[in-house]
């Protein structure tokens, strides 16, 4: 009997330019300390690739999706994520999609406002 067993990695790429220099990104969904930077896409991945491979390598295996902590999660206990909620209530934000769990979307929200009220006409 033949089994195959598949795993997919999520894989989140980002390209700047730096002035004028074009700088790629990555890091992998569920080890999010797995990371990488450089200036070709291909070295990125495959930098990416090598860190991916020498993690599973030592036994470790991902975390469940149910489980896997989003973007600094990790680092707020249930209590300090229950009061950015609330903060986020408060001023009026739904706090879901890409700002769910996500301790530093109000600073976002902030620097936002900040530069719209900077550049507001009739003040």
């Amino acid at each position: 009997m033949n089994t195959t067993q598949t795993t997919e990695y999520a894989v989140h790429l980002v390209q700047r330019a730096i002035n004028g220099t074009e700088r790629w990104q990555a890091f992998v969904e569920l080890f999010p300390q797995i990371t990488a930077e450089g200036e070709t896409c291909e070295a990125v991945l495959q930098e990416i690739g090598q860190q991916l491979r020498l993690r599973l390598a030592d036994g470790e295996s991902a975390p469940s999706p149910t489980t896997a902590p989003r973007s600094g999660q990790a680092d707020l206990s249930s209590q300090e994520l229950a009061e950015l909620k609330a903060e986020a209530q408060a001023r009026g934000h739904k706090y879901y999609g890409i700002f769910a769990d996500d301790p530093g979307a109000m600073e976002v929200f902030d620097e936002i406002e900040r530069l719209r009220d900077q550049h507001t006409i009739g003040d």
